[in-house]
């Protein structure tokens, strides 16, 4: 019988952080509620305690909070969205299928295999999204903290087969649609944005993607052994 990994939870529950801060980046407009939870002393204390182990993250973290602190609050909002609108003006969306340029056919695909898998795992795409398709960064960022949920529930239930079945599962994902697009498209936020709000937001994807890379190999092996 698999025995859960030492450590797996605390790791799990980091990652949940990060992928639901992704997943607000980029849900819609930013809205009041994320960018009060920004201006908190609370975000940078939290994410401070992982610079050290992850220094990779301090750029982006930092251009985002600083910028929320020190710009004028009054039409902060404002100049946030106009940003965003900007960003994504024309033919460039947070898509996965715009940014690995599929054509309808592949699209099509892409559509109905995420569906098959949010399914599968009981993940209701809609929820918070509206109309926004599946292939968004936005639904993306959350199946995965959905999947990081899910394992940690399973973590404390003791229930070893279910965290690997989830772990395999997350390791799909990311390989098969995380790592392919996730960086290309910050570094294209990164180019099209004028403010530090979205240039930090595009360095902190960057930087946390090739962090969580590293995550998978840490528990691998003792999933593949079944010990």
């Amino acid at each position: 019988m698999t025995e859960i990994p030492k450590g797996m939870y605390l790791v799990m529950k980091n990652r949940s952080n990060y992928y639901k801060l992704l997943s607000e980046f980029f849900k819609h407009p930013v809205q009041k509620e994320l960018l009060e939870g920004l201006q908190r002393e609370t975000f940078k204390e939290v994410t401070e305690n992982q610079f050290d182990t992850y220094p990779e993250l301090e750029e982006g973290i930092n251009l985002v909070h600083n910028f929320v602190q020190e710009a004028e609050t009054e039409g902060l909002i404002e100049q946030i969205n106009q940003d965003y609108e900007k960003i994504f003006e024309e033919t460039f969306s947070p898509r996965e299928s715009n940014h690995r340029e599929m054509n309808k056919s592949e699209t099509d695909d892409l559509l109905d295999e995420l569906n098959d898998l949010y399914k599968r795992n009981e993940f209701d795409y809609q929820e918070g999204f509206g109309e926004v398709q599946r292939d968004h960064f936005a639904v993306e960022s959350s199946f995965m903290l959905h999947l990081i949920i899910e394992t940690r529930k399973e973590i404390i239930n003791r229930n070893s087969e279910k965290v690997r079945e989830l772990f395999f599962c997350s390791l799909d994902f990311f390989d098969d649609h995380i790592v392919n697009w996730f960086p290309s498209f910050a570094t294209k936020v990164d180019k099209r944005s004028s403010t530090d709000f979205y240039k930090g937001a595009a360095s902190l994807i960057k930087s946390f993607v090739k962090i969580d890379k590293n995550v998978f190999p840490m528990f691998l092996e003792k999933f593949e052994s079944g010990k």
